[in-house]
């Protein structure tokens, strides 16, 4: 029951700021609709295949990583972050309930606030995505693969918020966040693009630079749990991961929730102990 109090109260915070909502929302449709309309540039100068890969299924892996940016984004780094800087965090650290958990029923109430803004998502998918073209079996494994990054976003947001303990002012850390996580995460350019990039280096259509550059940025991302978050999941779905790296991409989602759920543990056991509220 005082976990569905938390969810409820994240639930109605998020309404309280509706307009917010609508502007996130508004900012997720403009992305796409860019890169809808670059890519489909892209690929109409190179005869309908860039790089190896077909227009379709790169057009339904940005379509379902519009829906994917929808169901895994949340504030809980700022919303601890807001906490330790007011001194407010103090009410949550005292309350008899894990600090993740509630922070993780919080992030449960805002998705479900959120998941109205899947409607016109979901519309828009139906006019611009090829849906006979999804494959059922990868389909079926979509949605776990969902769910899994669904729970590694939040992890990954709440050990960013956790770094406010320290930093105390956590404005930095979000505009690092909100330009180096698209990066990492696949949303500007899939992995499988940078991989062919540096493959073409070789045959003599890329600077070595470039590739060089590419293949460094690939194997960064699969360092860090953000491309388990819309690369993997969005992947999956399009085709953009062949079935061979099917599996290994999930398995590694599980290994992510783990490593990262070890890692929450220890940095919130340290960080509360050593924790001192402004002013106090």
């Amino acid at each position: 029951m005082r976990a569905l109090g938390f969810l409820k109260s994240s639930y109605h915070s998020v309404f309280a700021y509706r307009f917010d909502v609508f502007i996130g929302l508004f900012n997720n449709l403009v992305v796409f609709t860019i890169q809808y309309y670059l890519w489909k540039a892209v690929f109409k100068s190179s005869n309908g295949s860039f790089l190896g890969i077909s227009e379709a299924n790169y057009i339904l892996y940005i379509g379902f990583g519009l829906l994917l940016g929808q169901i895994t984004s949340n504030n809980i780094d700022r919303r601890i972050a807001k906490g330790v800087r007011t001194g407010n965090i103090i009410f949550d650290l005292m309350r008899p309930a894990k600090f993740e958990l509630q922070m993780f029923f919080h992030t449960c109430g805002e998705l479900l606030a959120r998941s109205f803004g899947l409607v016109p998502i979901l519309v828009v998918l139906f006019f611009v995505v090829d849906l006979e073209s999804i494959d059922l079996l990868r389909l079926g494994l979509f949605i776990p693969s969902a769910i899994f990054a669904v729970v590694i976003s939040f992890q990954v947001n709440l050990l960013w918020g956790l770094l406010s303990f320290k930093t105390r002012n956590a404005w930095g850390l979000h505009l690092l966040k909100v330009n180096l996580f698209p990066l990492l995460s696949g949303q500007i350019v899939a992995f499988t693009v940078l991989h062919s990039v540096y493959e073409g280096v070789g045959e003599g259509l890329i600077s070595q630079f470039v590739g060089d550059l590419s293949v460094g940025l690939y194997w960064l991302s699969y360092c860090l749990p953000l491309q388990a978050i819309y690369f993997t999941p969005s992947g999956l779905l399009s085709g953009l991961l062949s079935w061979e790296q099917v599996y290994p991409h999930i398995l590694l989602q599980l290994f992510w929730i783990a490593i990262l759920y070890l890692t929450t543990r220890y940095s919130v056991h340290r960080l509360i102990n050593s924790f001192e509220v402004q002013g106090g």
